[in-house]
């Protein structure tokens, strides 16, 4: 992730996810691995409620991790900024909730 509701991320704080082509998802909230299942059509996005592991980190990476969980949540499009590389989800607001990055 490079941006969580419009705010920057922690730098040495890996969030992540890869959504699989039957739909699951797997990845890191930047302390606990997270799992569940997305529903992507033509422009839009639905994430399942993420299952994880319960980990304790550093209060600033649980709070990202927190955002991060409900912005997937919250997105309900998603589109790719070509000229920047970038998956961007947008909420039912037509608000950018996640920005991320290809790894």
């Amino acid at each position: 992730a490079e941006a969580i509701h419009r705010r920057g991320v922690i730098g040495h704080v890996q969030t992540v996810i890869v959504i699989a082509a039957d739909g699951k998802v797997a990845g890191s909230g930047g302390c606990n691995r997270i799992s569940g299942g997305a529903t992507v059509s033509a422009a839009g996005i639905r994430f399942s409620p993420m299952i994880s592991t319960q980990m304790a980190c550093a209060p600033e990476v649980m709070d990202q991790e927190r955002e991060f969980l409900s912005a997937l949540g919250a997105a309900r499009l998603w589109r790719i900024d070509e000229q920047r590389d970038r998956l961007v989800l947008v909420d039912a607001h037509g608000v950018t909730v996640l920005r991320l990055l290809r790894m």
